[in-house]
C-alpha cells in the first residue's frame, strides 16, 4: 500500500493518532480513535470507507503489491521503428481506460508504477492510435499523447464519428493538427534540403548531374505524398 501516496498519508495520519503527536485528534479521528471517548470503541482501529467496488478493490491491491510488468516486445519494424508487443503481455485497453486508468489519478500511484501502466497504454498506440491518444488527453498524460501523434492518420480520414468520440476537446483537436502540420512541414524541409552527393561524397563525375536531376525529380514528386510526418508510398 505504501506505492500510494494516498495510502502513505492515510497511515501516516492513523500513526500519528495513535502515538498521540496529532493535534486536533477530536477532528482529525473518527470518535473510536479519540482518547477519552468510550473504552471499547476507543480499542477498535480506525476505519475507512473506499468508494470502490469489490472487483474494482481486488484490481487496486493488485496493482499495488504486485505492479505489473511491461508489456513483452516481439519485434520492431525497421522502417517506421514502431514496436510489436506480445499482446497476451499488454493489459486489455478497455481495463486501462475504465478502470486503472482512473485509480492511478485517484490514489497517487508512485511513479514507477504509472510509468509501467502507461506502457501498456502505448503498446496500445499501433493498432488504436486516436483512441489511445483520446484516453492519455482525457487522463492528463500529455507526454504519453504525444508519443502516440506518431501512430495517427491525417485527421480527415477519420469519421466524424470517431473524432466525436475519441478526442476530448476541441484543445486536444486542435494539438494533433499543429503536431501533424509540424510533422509535415520538418519533412519537406528534410527532403528539400537533402543533397545527393553530401560534402560530395561519393561524387561521380561522370554521373553526377544524371544522379542529381534524377534525385531532384524524385524528392519532389516524395513532396506531394507526404502525410504526417510520414511517406505515403
Amino acid at each position: 500500500m505504501q506505492r500510494s501516496e494516498v495510502f502513505r498519508d492515510m497511515f501516516s495520519m492513523c500513526d500519528s493518532g495513535e502515538s498521540g503527536a496529532g493535534n486536533n485528534a477530536q477532528g482529525a479521528f473518527p470518535p473510536s480513535a479519540v482518547p477519552g471517548g468510550d473504552p471499547d470503541l476507543n480499542k477498535a482501529p480506525p476505519v475507512v470507507d473506499l468508494d470502490e467496488s469489490a472487483d474494482t478493490l481486488t484490481i487496486l491491491l493488485k496493482l499495488l503489491h504486485d505492479p505489473p510488468k511491461p508489456p513483452v516486445e516481439i519485434s520492431t519494424d525497421p522502417y517506421t521503428y514502431q514496436k510489436k508487443y506480445d499482446t497476451s503481455t499488454v493489459i486489455p485497453l478497455p481495463l486501462l481506460e475504465l478502470v486503472i486508468l482512473k485509480l492511478i489519478d485517484k490514489y497517487l500511484f508512485d511513479e514507477e508504477i504509472v510509468k509501467g501502466l502507461e506502457a501498456h497504454l502505448l503498446a496500445h498506440a499501433p493498432e488504436n492510435g486516436l483512441r489511445v491518444y483520446g484516453i492519455a488527453m482525457a487522463h492528463y498524460r500529455a507526454d504519453v499523447a504525444n508519443i502516440v501523434t506518431q501512430y495517427l492518420l491525417p485527421l480527415a480520414k477519420y469519421s466524424k464519428e470517431e473524432v466525436k468520440a475519441w478526442i476530448p476537446s476541441v484543445e486536444a483537436f486542435h494539438d494533433i493538427l499543429r503536431f501533424q502540420d509540424f510533422r509535415v512541414q520538418a519533412l519537406r524541409d528534410l527532403v528539400l534540403n537533402e543533397d545527393i552527393f553530401p560534402h560530395g561524397y561519393g561524387e561521380c563525375s561522370a554521373h553526377r548531374d544524371s544522379t542529381r536531376s534524377a534525385w531532384d525529380t524524385r524528392r519532389k514528386s516524395l513532396l506531394a505524398r507526404i502525410e504526417t510526418g510520414q511517406f505515403n508510398l
